[in-house]
């Protein structure tokens, strides 16, 4: 192997994880996805470790359903790479970490119960805290991405979100150290990410709309408490068995009071599939608000046209969404969208900070208003349409009114025909008497 984990940047070992559990999960419930196609989501220098990790999840997956495992189908498959297919063959593959850190009993009082991913800088479990006598996602930072200023990035996200408290945010419990690893808890939600959902089948526009409204009111709310999240997506986002989104996962979030910062400009923060222009540029003192805004945007553009708006590896996306070039509308990839969802999202998506809605709250509100046939700023309407709209809100109300313009109207007709009938008349007679002086 060319490569290996501790060779690569946190940002590229997050990247990887990621690809590895929507793979995982890809193949737990059952739908159709190949290594191939996974491959292209990272750069070249990250592919030799994410191929490695993917063929360890494929077999170890195959021998828990009992099915064959031929290596000589992989190395079929991977020509160019037979030595990261030996040493996956060989491995034991009962997970992706070590495992002292992926497949624990305890970590100090938690019982873990099962692992149900990977987040910023680190594995989640379910787990059960006896203190509390309750269930919660432990996160737990690896072992082997403790470098450098890897726990105060990973316990800056307990900073950044602890003070929040919405029903659409993931509430954090604690942060701490046990037998040597480092811990955040959070609640335990119980229900699938967006990701997932989005995968099963697509969502009516009604049910996308009040989603993407929801979680602009959680995203405002958190602006307003001085968090940014820097990193929503679909993985980030999710959906409680009641129904409600909820986000989660404030890895790469900061707090916009913090006088010192993590990073420095020009590095690449955050998925570049639902990046920021200003984020996809490296532009660090850029991002903020608006920047969440636009990734709730392409979250929205997902769930209107079941595809993201920029396709291709890591370094075509992060140009794609770089370029003064726009996507295509989401009414060119699906005419049955409704044009004011449309306004609304590419609104969001505005490449140019100064175009998108003032903030989340102002976006939240417009979504409001479509959810309530009122005419959306993002897409003014004419005057026959906003009165159409008032009727549909206000029926009683409004067939009041539009009958009695109607009896006006009619009325007013009636009495113009009665007064043209009448100078008609009258200019008659004036004729006659004129004709009867004459002859006399």
């Amino acid at each position: 192997m060319s490569a290996r984990r501790e060779d690569l940047s946190l940002e590229a070992l997050k990247r990887i994880d990621e690809v590895c559990d929507r793979f995982e999960s890809q193949l737990r419930a059952g739908e159709p996805v190949r290594i191939e196609d996974c491959l292209n989501d990272t750069g070249v220098e990250e592919r030799t470790v994410l191929l490695h990790e993917l063929l360890e999840i494929e077999m170890e997956f195959r021998r828990r359903e009992s099915a064959t495992i031929s290596l000589d189908d992989y190395r079929r498959r991977f020509p160019q790479n037979a030595e990261i297919v030996e040493a996956a063959g060989k491995s034991p593959a009962t997970c992706r970490q070590a495992p002292p850190v992926a497949c624990p009993n305890r970590i100090g009082r938690f019982q873990i119960l099962a692992r149900v991913g990977s987040g910023s800088f680190g594995i989640v479990y379910q787990a059960h805290d006896p203190a509390l006598d309750r269930e919660v996602a432990l996160k737990v930072l690896r072992l082997e991405d403790r470098a450098g200023d890897a726990v105060t990035r990973f316990f800056a996200e307990a900073k950044a979100a602890a003070r929040l408290l919405h029903p659409n945010i993931v509430a954090i419990f604690e942060r701490g150290e046990a037998d040597g690893q480092y811990y955040i808890s959070y609640d335990f939600i119980r229900g699938r990410t967006l990701a997932r959902a989005m995968a099963d089948r697509r969502t009516e526009w009604r049910t996308s709309a009040e989603w993407i409204r929801e979680l602009a009111a959680a995203l405002a709310y958190a602006h307003q408490s001085g968090v940014v999240h820097r990193d929503l997506k679909p993985e980030n986002i999710m959906l409680a068995e009641s129904g409600r989104p909820m986000v989660m996962d404030f890895g790469m979030a900061k707090r916009t009071s913090d006088e010192a910062t993590l990073t420095t400009d020009g590095t690449i923060l955050g998925t570049p599939a639902y990046m920021a222009p200003e984020q996809a540029r490296g532009e660090l003192g850029r991002v903020g608000a608006a920047s969440d805004q636009y990734s709730l945007g392409v979250v929205f553009y997902q769930l209107l046209t079941g595809r993201r708006p920029y396709s291709g590896d890591v370094y075509a996306i992060l140009a794609q969404v770089g370029a003064p070039e726009e996507p295509p509308t989401p009414r060119s990839i699906d005419p049955a969208i409704p044009r004011d969802l449309e306004a609304i999202c590419l609104k969001a998506m505005e490449k140019t900070i100064e175009r998108r809605y003032a903030d989340c709250g102002a976006l939240a509100a417009d979504l409001d208003d479509w959810l309530r046939d009122r005419p959306v700023r993002a897409r003014p309407a004419k005057p026959w349409t906003r009165y159409a709209k008032w009727l549909t809100r206000t029926p009683v109300i409004g067939g009041l009114t539009l009958t009695l313009f109607i009896v006006l109207t009619v009325s007013l007709i009636i009495v113009s025909i009665s007064l043209e009938e009448a100078d008609t008349a009258r200019a008659g007679m004036e004729n006659s008497l004129s004709e009867a002086r004459t002859q006399e």
